[in-house]
Parts: structure tokens; sequence; C-alpha cells
């Protein structure tokens, strides 16, 4: 008699492993899946040379604008010295131009008490949080897309572009951003 217990709890506990496994399973196809529709959607935005700008405002709500390099140009256009520090150790003495990143912002209608913070997302999955006082502490936070003269490479190309988050009082340029191509205002 408790074999046949014995059985049926070793039958139950394969059961209930199975189900388990079964439900990580989907978890992990469905979570794959709709990562792969915003990794198809960031590389659509990046092979466009586009940003995606969201701006989440709990007070108006949603809005979603696709910005190109045109739009940019609209804006006014700032040459800047940087020094750009690698992870490998390599320091270089730059001249970017391109936006401040609150121009852009006020050019879609977002004012400075509308949020705390903006995310900058790369194609490559990277992110860079600024703190909505950052960006109207001083001139310092922008979004590049010229280099010594020259339009930002890509990736293929062994470049940071075509768009690139630059701020000047980080150290390191730890929070920077290269191969941008989304922009999250909360």
């Amino acid at each position: 008699m408790t074999d046949r217990k014995t059985n049926k709890k070793i039958k139950r506990t394969h059961l209930v492993v199975f189900s388990i496994c079964l439900v990580l399973i989907t978890v992990i196809g469905v979570t794959y899946f709709l990562q792969s529709e915003q990794r198809e959607s960031a590389l659509a935005y990046y092979e466009r040379q586009q940003i995606s700008l969201n701006i989440e405002n709990p007070k108006t709500g949603s809005n979603h604008f696709v910005v190109s390099k045109s739009d940019l140009m609209l804006l006014e256009i700032h040459k800047i010295n940087a020094t750009r520090r690698t992870s490998a150790g390599e320091v270089s003495e730059l001249v970017y131009e391109g936006v401040l990143l609150r121009d852009l912002l006020a050019a879609y209608h977002v004012d400075q008490g509308d949020f705390e913070q903006v995310i900058i997302f790369a194609v490559d999955g990277y992110q860079s949080i600024v703190a909505a006082e950052r960006l109207y502490d001083q001139d310092h936070v922008y979004l590049v897309f010229i280099e010594d003269g020259l339009p930002l490479q890509d990736r293929g190309q062994m470049g940071d572009g075509p768009y690139l988050l630059v701020i000047l009082e980080d150290t390191f340029s730890q929070n920077w951003c290269k191969y941008v191509v989304e922009v999250t205002v909360r």
C-alpha cells in the first residue's frame, strides 16, 4: 500500500514540475516575442535615422512623435567641445554639433515642470536616465549628430550614431548613450 502512495506522490510531483516548466517556457516565449518586437521597432528607427519621442504625462496623457534629423536641424544647433573617456581608458577631445535635449523637448511642448526624468534608449538596449533638473541646470545635456564636422557614423562603421547623448558634466562619459533611438519623458 505504501508503494502505491509513493507512486502517486511521485506522479503528482512530476505533474507539478512539468506544469511549472510549461508555465516558465510559456512566459519565456512570450517575453522573447515581445522583446523581439521592441528590438525590431528600435532597429527600424535606427535604420531610418529617426528617434521615437514618447511623452508620458499623467495630466495630459501620452503622446508619441517621430523625430527626424531634419526636425532636429530646425532647432538651434550648438557646437560643443567634449572630452570622451572610454571604458578602455582612451581619452579624446572631440567637437560635436547637436541640440540641447531640453530644446528638443520644448519643441514638442514639454515644459520643465511636466516631467521628472528622461530615459534615453539605444538600439542595443542600453539606456541612460537623466533627471529633469539636470536638463535645466546648465547647457550640458546634448543630443548630437555631427562629430568633428562629419555626420556620426553608425555601428557598422564603428561609430556612435546616428545620434549620441552627450552629458558634458560627466567626468568619465558614463551616462553618454550612443545609437539613440528613443527618448521617453516621464
